[in-house]
């Protein structure tokens, strides 16, 4: 009698929404917890603060800002921009085969297939995702590459890069290595959903490109 309920959700994702609080769900429990003062809800920080699965946050350069990300089979980036940005940001997917990061296929001159760049607000106006498909220099098929965007909230609109590779087997995981690019005015902010397709873990004791539009990943915004 006369306690607070106190309720802990110990949960913690790096898929959906803004990371700042003003998610649907984190609005639903102010809103709950506003109109219940002798309810407490907490939320756990999660577990990836540690694990660099954040791009973005910076301003972009009008020429480009980009980063990488490898996968065989499907993969998908979410990525969040404030919706004043969408009408000036654009981006582009180049795609490499993956070798080592001590070879040239790093360089622009190893990319064998770019996409367009496409502008956010376009991909929001036009209702549909937009589906492009590559092809290694033989004519085999490599790579589906898909550009789904949708207003998320008053402050942010989202955009999901998703990428499914074909060239892989039951007995031959054949990786990719994709270069993700922005160009315009703005910012992003970009979150990887598996280790395993992080810069910061397939770098190794290679260098980071020498580019001063390259991007790493890191810690910031990340639960």
């Amino acid at each position: 009698q006369n306690k607070k309920c106190i309720i802990n959700i110990s949960l913690g994702t790096t898929w959906g929404a803004p990371h700042d609080g003003k998610s649907l769900l984190e609005t639903a429990i102010d809103d709950f917890c506003n109109e219940h003062p002798d309810v407490i809800v907490c939320t756990s920080a999660g577990n990836s603060g540690n694990d660099w699965k954040h791009w973005g946050g910076f301003p972009i350069n009008k020429d480009s800002s980009f980063g990488f990300f490898r996968c065989s089979g499907q993969a998908s980036l979410y990525i969040t921009v404030p919706r004043r940005y969408s009408k000036t940001l654009h981006i582009s997917v180049g795609e490499s085969k993956y070798g080592s990061f001590g070879s040239t296929n790093i360089s622009p001159d190893s990319v064998y297939y770019q996409t367009p760049y496409l502008n956010v607000d376009s991909l929001i106006a036009s209702g549909a995702p937009a589906q492009l498909t590559s092809y290694l220099k033989n004519g085999q098929l490599s790579s589906e590459i898909t550009f789904a965007a949708s207003h998320y909230n008053d402050d942010y609109d989202e955009l999901i890069l998703t990428t499914y590779e074909h060239t892989s087997s039951a007995s031959n995981l054949d990786e990719h290595l994709y270069r993700f690019i922005f160009k315009g005015e703005g910012l992003v902010h970009a979150w990887y959903p598996f280790w395993n397709l992080h810069p910061v873990y397939f770098f190794g004791d290679n260098p980071y490109p020498n580019d001063s539009t390259y991007h790493s990943t890191d810690n910031d915004y990340s639960t």
